[in-house]
């Protein structure tokens, strides 16, 4: 009786072996993007990520002539920049406006095919509010965090 059961038991283990445990990534993709940015000051040079649904991440950087430097691309995770989109949404960002650039600036831009909204703040006027400056940094530090193979 136990031969019977341990047969059993790993006949059942080899077939759960060849399961994976993995997430299905949507096929149509909007094709839509996170831009952030920042720079100015001396220099002129402006950096930033542009992130999309996809899970794609685009690092670029652009001299004081206002010309690329370099581009350098990654893929991360599509359900964690997914969450980032979410997350923009429920902040309400295609309903904010803000405007404010100072002499060294940030800029936060949702981009789709059709439309583009942005905020610009540096200035000493004023802030964005305290949650889209924590989506910012957020947001650049999932950026700059290596990407996971």
């Amino acid at each position: 009786m136990r031969i019977i059961l341990s047969i059993l038991f790993l006949s059942l283990m080899g077939c759960n072996a060849n399961k994976k445990n993995t997430l299905v990534v949507p096929k149509n993709i909007p094709n839509e993007s996170i831009f952030i940015g920042e720079g100015g000051g001396f220099t002129g040079a402006f950096s930033g990520f542009e992130v999309f649904r996809s899970g794609k991440v685009i690092k670029w950087e652009r001299n004081e002539k206002n010309q690329m430097d370099s581009i350098k691309g990654s893929n991360k995770d599509y359900f964690i920049t997914e969450e980032y989109f979410l997350r923009l949404d429920q902040l309400g960002f295609s309903q904010m406006e803000f405007i404010d650039p100072g002499n060294y600036y940030y800029t936060l831009e949702l981009r789709n095919s059709d439309s583009t909204h942005s905020i610009t703040w540096g200035g000493n006027n004023s802030k964005p509010p305290q949650v889209v400056i924590t989506f910012y940094n957020d947001l650049k530090k999932f950026c700059l965090a290596p990407s996971k193979k």
